[in-house]
């Protein structure tokens, strides 16, 4: 039995699409940031500013939570982690941009140290990579040349064509 077949839930469709190792690129962004961020929420709580240490806590907390969703075989004592990684890598990549990105806010807001900072950052670049995953990929220079070609977009069709007019003029280098 497979990984998502032990839960039910289909793979997403814009799983398709997408390279294996971009996949593997996310969830070792996410598995190495957040162990930093760990680290550094605890370096954080070494503070005389009660805000501060409510960040640091906080940072250590949204750290630990990531750290059970994309790799539950970092805490295996937690019965539930398996299950918890199988919801989430069931949920399309955007919800997981939004939330790792708004969890990722919010110790800055109480303390702007470098050690948060640093550590929201480390998250934000996971939910970065989730959010480019969720964007998928690229269409070819064919297929964005006919899009904008039947654009009502005056001024896209306008430069479009001038841009089509200076590659015909120009002489080949050959």
């Amino acid at each position: 039995m497979g990984q998502n077949e032990s839960v039910g839930a289909p793979l997403p469709p814009q799983d398709n699409d997408l390279p294996k190792w971009y996949k593997i690129a996310a969830k070792a962004f996410g598995t190495v940031g957040s162990s930093i961020a760990f680290v550094l929420g605890a370096v954080a709580c070494i503070t005389i500013t009660p805000m501060c240490l409510v960040a640091g806590i906080t940072l250590m907390t949204i750290s630990f939570i990531i750290m059970i969703v994309e790799a539950p075989c970092c805490c295996p004592c937690i019965e539930f982690a398996q299950k918890c990684s199988n919801f989430t890598d069931a949920r399309p990549h955007w919800q997981k941009a939004i939330s790792y990105g708004v969890l990722s806010v919010f110790p800055v807001l109480m303390c702007a140290e470098i050690t948060t900072i640093f550590g929201c950052g480390l998250i934000f670049v996971t939910a970065a990579v989730y959010g480019m995953m969720a964007l998928g990929k690229k269409a070819d220079r064919e297929t964005m040349r006919a899009q904008a070609i039947n654009s009502k977009d005056v001024e896209m069709q306008a430069q479009l064509i001038q841009n089509d007019s200076l590659q015909t003029t120009e002489p080949q280098n050959s």
